[in-house]
């Protein structure tokens, strides 16, 4: 019996500082990656928000405008797509990142606008798909 228990592995201090140093770095890695995409889905709906105000005519002093309060203008939309400068626009819209411009129903369904015989859906940097559309880009 005393053999036994001679040969059992004792739980030395340094096996359980080893293991609660590992569970702690552990626990600050998903802490830090959990609060970073929180924090950027709300970044990106502010930024949402302020291109939205900032494309309402009432609102705003850009030139590129095509909202209307609660209405869409639908032939200065289709100018903006035909003939809007993105990084005039960006830099108008105090935006850092990319970004698209879309027109979804109330179902949720993306929009498409005429540019001379072709469908395209949205305005905006062509490198950020839109349902596997290229931004700005018809999608036949």
């Amino acid at each position: 019996m005393s053999r036994m228990t001679k040969k059992a592995q004792n739980w030395s201090l340094d096996l359980i500082l080893g293991i609660v140093i590992f569970v702690l770095i552990l626990s600050v890695f998903y802490m830090l990656l959990s609060k970073s995409d929180s924090a950027d889905v709300t970044l990106m709906k502010n930024s949402g928000h302020k291109v939205l105000n900032s494309l309402d005519s009432k609102s705003s002093g850009m030139t590129n405008t095509f909202v209307d309060g609660n209405k869409i203008n639908m032939s200065q939309l289709e100018e903006l797509y035909r003939n809007g400068d993105y990084d005039a626009i960006k830099q108008d819209l105090g935006l850092n990142g990319d970004f698209c411009i879309i027109l979804e129903d109330k179902n949720g369904n993306v929009i498409s606008v005429v540019n001379g015989t072709k469908y395209i859906y949205g305005f905006g940097n062509g490198e950020v798909n839109i349902s596997s559309c290229p931004c700005g880009q018809s999608c036949d």
